[in-house]
């Protein structure tokens, strides 16, 4: 018994021994747990800045997009009323070129009256256009 009694102080201190070297290891595992918890935060937080982050580009790509197509669309509506303004001078222009035109072959048209041919009532067509080669 007394051998017992011997060994129980050094069975004791092993237990102790162990019991402290589990804390350690159940510190150190929990220490560990706590660091990769802190990381997989912070990866998650990264995460979600670049998620916002690319939201907000696609945002901003929206808006340039937005812009372009408005202003492409103003473009086309000046250069729309650019020509139309053109098309109606020429218009105007081609009136008035029409009309001296249509007044050219009027005149043209017109039974000719030659002072000489009055006079002698010889050289006039019943048309009214001179024949040189009757003359």
């Amino acid at each position: 018994m007394q051998s017992a009694l011997d060994s129980l102080p050094e069975e004791l201190r092993q237990a102790r021994w162990l019991l402290r070297e589990r804390e350690e290891f159940m510190a150190e595992r929990s220490r560990d747990a706590e660091a990769l918890m802190n990381e997989v935060r912070a990866q998650a937080e990264r995460m979600v800045q670049r998620t916002e982050i690319v939201r907000q580009a696609n945002a901003v790509a929206q808006r340039i997009l937005d812009d372009a197509n408005e202003e492409a669309r103003t473009l086309r509506h000046q250069a729309e009323d650019f020509v139309d303004t053109k098309l109606a001078g020429m218009e105007i222009v081609l009136d008035r070129l029409t009309r001296t035109v249509q007044a050219g072959r009027a005149k043209l048209a017109a039974p000719l009256v030659a002072p000489a041919a009055e006079e002698t009532g010889a050289g006039a067509e019943e048309d009214g256009f001179f024949d040189q080669d009757q003359a």
